[in-house]
């Protein structure tokens, strides 16, 4: 059995990548050599409105914290490297900051409204070969290659046509109603739903060689 501390440390790796994700300072130097256009940690910009009708709101990962959230009280008094393998205050830290993410608080003024957001796929559903829900996460990696970011910054994805088109980690821009509703999934803890009109590949900007 794998010791207390091996999980302990990646998760709070994983937390401090999502808290320096949140501040905008996330600069993973790792390659993940399945899809090298992005490093772990990277962000989308946002997709801004294509027309002038376009009722969709463009909508950033921040507008999905409310203003007067903390993401850093979850680490308040932690000191990982202070505490043995067989110490059970690293299980209780451990369990205090995965509660404070799964619980994060969400924007309620953000409920039922028309939105197009950018971001990841981590999938949760492939019934042949078609995607119908997965997760919209900020970054690179989340979920998978580091432990999930708060709920506040995980948004389920519900399409309403299957898509044959997305895959794990793909860079995505997705349109539809979204909601203030809490799910939870092996994969992670959502504070979003978001009833899918339309998902297609994010075009990302050129790359400086």
């Amino acid at each position: 059995m794998k010791n207390l501390l091996t999980h302990a440390r990646p998760l709070l790796l994983g937390c401090a990548l999502s808290l320096a994700g949140l501040i905008g300072t996330a600069q993973a130097q790792a390659q993940i050599q399945a899809q090298p256009r992005y490093q772990l940690g990277e962000r989308l910009p946002e997709v801004a409105a294509s027309t002038e009708a376009d009722s969709y709101r463009s909508l950033g990962w921040n507008a999905l914290m409310p203003k007067n959230w903390n993401p850093a009280q979850a680490f308040e008094g932690l000191d990982f490297s202070a505490l043995s393998d067989a110490d059970p205050r690293a299980a209780e830290a451990l369990k205090r900051l995965q509660q404070a993410w799964e619980q994060a608080p969400v924007e309620s003024s953000l409920d039922r409204q028309r939105v197009r957001m950018t971001g990841f796929v981590v999938p949760l559903d492939g019934s042949q070969g078609a995607l119908r829900e997965f997760l919209l996460v900020p970054y690179y990696g989340a979920c998978i290659h580091t432990p999930p970011p708060p709920a506040n910054q995980i948004v389920h994805v519900k399409l309403a046509t299957p898509s044959k088109e997305i895959k794990l980690m793909d860079s995505v821009a997705v349109t539809g109603l979204i909601r203030v509703q809490h799910s939870k999934t092996e994969q992670g803890a959502s504070g979003y739903t978001l009833s899918g009109d339309s998902v297609a590949p994010f075009q990302a900007r050129k790359r400086r060689s």
